[in-house]
């Protein structure tokens, strides 16, 4: 579950496409990148507003400094301010129970239903054995600071071990938390690897991989407990040299091809080349 959404209107949408669509200069100077970053930011409180006056009114301050912890109060009073009236109520009920930002999530996805993309559900359409879609979504429980030494996005190619069947692909994107992210600057200050999530997700999601990983659905299992019981950076390059094709390997390029053939086939209106500039070989 998200920490936080945006509720973006018409308006709101016109303000951020003429920010970073039409008015954005891709050859503009640091100036103009960050003050296009600042005008973003206000653009996202503002998203991020509209989300809270949805939620009951108790829980709107509470959920808002969990986002901007470490920030004055100043820039959180921007979040929650002057020209939003949050002494209201919602109009929606929320049981008891039950979480209310959980409770919403579920109406709104409930809701936008018939529209929902579920092509990156770990579902049995994808994956068939279920066996190994277990372990996919165990993967996708795993929380904490062994997180800290995973790249930021890896390609999983799941190979069947069966003839004739096909190999799967996941994204595993690891979710870096941070106190607050109301500045560019000074990242690893504001990092908290022990709220560190993973998504595991079906299909390509990411354009610069960092690491290339294979397994078979026999050794998913192992692969979730290595990652899992990460603590250092030799720990990391022991699960790699089981499970990693590193741009060293010589079946790297044919792996590429048959990677790139598969996103063809699986998203054949927008798959485009992988960019391995950022692969990391440790």
């Amino acid at each position: 579950m998200p920490k936080t959404a945006w509720v973006i209107g018409y308006p709101l949408l016109e303000r951020i496409y003429y920010l970073l669509v039409a008015g954005f200069d891709v050859f503009g100077n640091t100036s103009h990148q960050l003050q296009t970053r600042l005008a973003m930011d206000f653009l996202r409180m503002e998203g991020e507003a509209h989300f809270l006056m949805l939620l009951p009114a108790a829980v709107r301050e509470p959920l808002r400094d969990a986002s901007y912890r470490g920030v004055s109060d100043e820039v959180k009073r921007r979040v929650i301010g002057g020209a939003y009236r949050f002494d209201e109520e919602t109009g929606i009920s929320f049981p008891a129970g039950i979480a209310p930002q959980a409770h919403l999530f579920a109406l709104l996805k409930r809701h936008l239903a018939p529209v929902l993309n579920e092509r990156h559900a770990l579902t049995p359409q994808h994956e068939p054995d279920e066996q190994a879609r277990h372990a996919l979504q165990e993967l996708g429980r795993v929380q904490g600071e062994s997180l800290q030494w995973m790249p930021e996005v890896v390609l999983l190619r799941l190979d069947a071990g069966i003839a004739g069947q096909a190999a799967r692909y996941y994204s595993l994107l690891r979710n870096s938390a941070h106190l607050n992210v109301s500045t560019p600057f000074r990242e690893n200050a504001r990092l908290v690897p022990a709220e560190n999530t993973l998504t595991v997700a079906a299909g390509f999601i990411g354009a610069y991989p960092n690491a290339l990983w294979r397994s078979t659905p026999k050794e998913l299992p192992a692969l979730v407990q290595a990652i899992k019981n990460l603590r250092t950076a030799d720990d990391y390059r022991a699960l790699a040299d089981h499970f990693a094709i590193r741009r060293t390997d010589p079946k790297f390029w044919e792996s590429s091809d048959a990677l790139k053939a598969a996103y063809e086939d699986w998203a054949p209106a927008e798959a485009g080349l992988i960019d391995w500039s950022r692969l990391e070989n440790r």
